[in-house]
């Protein structure tokens, strides 16, 4: 039996032009990034209680920070001196001290981080310095957090670092009243271009 084909697939195959059916996956199958529901931000001890230490030990989380006696209260919220020192808002640490975030500028508190780093909600910095100093040298205090979904995949690690003194560490910033500390210094996500938050952490 002799085969017809017509001009136009001729022409159609030659020139490379042949179409075929498009694959179309069902909506159904479409995978969509987490929301906000189903994420949360954790600090890294917070983590370890519900996930459990082993779990939190192989992601490298630092479950078991060194205990020291509670301090006295210092609210840290007194008058301000200048703009730099007003207070946002205040947390509170696995060891009773009192950890203000303050208005700042470029160089340190709120200004410094929460637009160059991503992190904008308050209650992150909040709930990562609920956990004791994994670090501490000198008034430096180093928390850590991170942003998990309910399965425990970490999805991001959030460092805040606070100076828990009246003044800056090179001196440059100190408050009138002595008793009250400088308070978070920087807050921001790490292994991560420019150490910006991805927005889920604010949307928790």
């Amino acid at each position: 039996m002799p085969t017809f084909t017509s001009t136009a697939v001729c022409s159609a195959v030659a020139t490379g032009m042949l179409l075929v059916p498009a694959v179309v996956t069902p909506a159904s199958a479409r995978t969509t990034p987490p929301s906000g529901k189903d994420l949360r931000v954790m600090s890294d001890e917070g983590y370890a209680q519900v996930f459990g230490t082993a779990r939190a030990e192989v992601e490298g989380l630092v479950v078991n920070p060194p205990r020291v006696s509670p301090p006295s209260p210092s609210a840290g919220t007194g008058p301000s001196v200048s703009h730099w020192s007003v207070v946002k808002f205040v947390s509170k640490d696995g060891e009773g001290k009192n950890i203000p975030t303050r208005e700042g500028n470029s160089k340190f508190g709120w200004r410094h981080f929460s637009g160059p780093h991503n992190i904008h909600d308050p209650k992150v910095i909040k709930i990562v310095t609920s956990e004791r100093p994994e670090e501490k040298e000198g008034a430096r205090r180093v928390y850590g957090g991170v942003l998990t979904n309910r399965l425990g995949a970490i999805l991001a690690r959030i460092k805040v670092i606070a100076q828990y003194s009246y003044r800056t560490a090179d001196g440059d910033y100190e408050l009138a009243d002595h008793s009250h500390k400088i308070g978070t210094i920087t807050a921001y996500c790490e292994r991560v271009a420019r150490n910006k938050c991805p927005d889920a952490v604010n949307e928790t």
